[in-house]
């Protein structure tokens, strides 16, 4: 099978395309046939090992301490087809269109992936793309996650930074569903984005010190983390609720200092679930939420992808066709 090809921490040249044995399923696991993944600022960042100290020790000793081991490739969330199932499996059959979140264990940037049962992956809506399947899992259990914490209302006025990618899209969308007033924060050139997505209000950080305005929300929703935390907190109404994505360690220290009954932060603590995914692919189906899809590339272009989301110009999701059928309507058989 196709797949990328990671021999080094480095730049987007890294990752090459090259070819890799088809994965055996074990008796718990289902073979797919991925059409369609993603690439990711996330990605990227493991790709260089990018990352606070704290987390890039570990992930050194998981990957490979001075290059990744052989055989591991990146890529996190998936759209395919269920080629082969193993004997213990009862809730997939060959031919299921599915959509996943492979997490840590990645592998998606590859023509075939075999994971268990029990991972996070759901059979796939009939009337979404594979496109729009793979673009859904990462941004939406995300954005979910913290929502979901925030305990926003109806009426409530949330303030959404780093708005214009694939988390923050989605967050825009779901916030839309408790019928939220968002303000959405990022540059000008993903403002189209934002407005698709259903922002009432869009800033562009580059042009407007929204740090240091008038105005208060009862969340902030941070999916970039780079505003200070002691600047971020106060933008918020007392018994506002902080939502930080992607915290620095200074930032996962300072927090005692300044979380209280005033106002609450909140950091990401617990793993999604393949029932988190169903009730997004369910809300997929019906139509009340849609990833925003920037571009669609092939495979063989992922260092390209690399280096244009690196290049901060991604807006929403950049879909990456692993089969040619990545952004039709789904056939079971394909």
């Amino acid at each position: 099978m196709k797949t990328v090809v990671w021999t080094q921490y480095g730049p987007p040249d890294v990752l090459t395309i090259g070819e890799a044995d088809v994965p055996i399923p074990k008796d718990n696991e289902i073979l797919v046939k991925i059409i369609a993944t993603t690439a990711t600022l996330g990605d990227c960042e493991i790709r260089a090992l990018k990352l606070p100290l704290a987390f890039r020790l570990p992930l050194r000793l998981f990957l490979g301490v001075r290059k990744p081991r052989k055989g591991i490739t990146l890529g996190q969330e998936f759209s395919g087809i269920v080629t082969q199932v193993g004997p213990a499996v009862s809730k997939f059959a060959v031919g299921d269109a599915v959509l996943g979140h492979a997490g840590i264990h990645m592998g998606a940037f590859a023509q075939y992936l075999a994971l268990k049962e029990s991972a996070v992956i759901v059979k796939k809506p009939a009337n979404i793309s594979f496109a729009e399947a793979a673009a859904m899992p990462l941004g939406g259990l995300e954005a979910k996650y913290y929502i979901e914490r925030s305990g926003l209302q109806a009426g409530s006025k949330a303030l959404v930074i780093g708005a214009g990618g694939s988390i923050g899209t989605m967050a825009i969308q779901l916030l839309k569903l408790l019928d939220v007033e968002i303000t959405a924060v990022d540059t000008g050139e993903k403002f189209g984005a934002m407005k698709a997505a259903g922002a009432d209000h869009l800033i562009d950080y580059t042009k407007t010190d929204y740090i240091h305005g008038e105005l208060r929300y009862d969340a902030v929703f941070d999916v970039v983390g780079k505003t200070p935390l002691k600047k971020s907190i106060t933008l918020l109404h007392s018994g506002g609720v902080y939502l930080q994505c992607n915290p620095k360690i200074s930032q996962m220290i300072l927090r005692r200092f300044y979380s209280g009954r005033d106002k609450q932060i909140v950091f990401k603590t617990g793993e999604q679930t393949a029932a988190d995914l169903q009730y997004l692919a369910d809300l997929m189906e019906t139509g009340e939420i849609k990833p925003v899809i920037d571009t669609v590339m092939p495979l063989d272009s992922i260092a390209e992808a690399h280096r244009y989301i690196e290049a901060g110009q991604k807006k929403g999701n950049l879909v990456i066709a692993v089969q040619e059928s990545a952004g039709e309507q789904p056939d079971a058989t394909a």
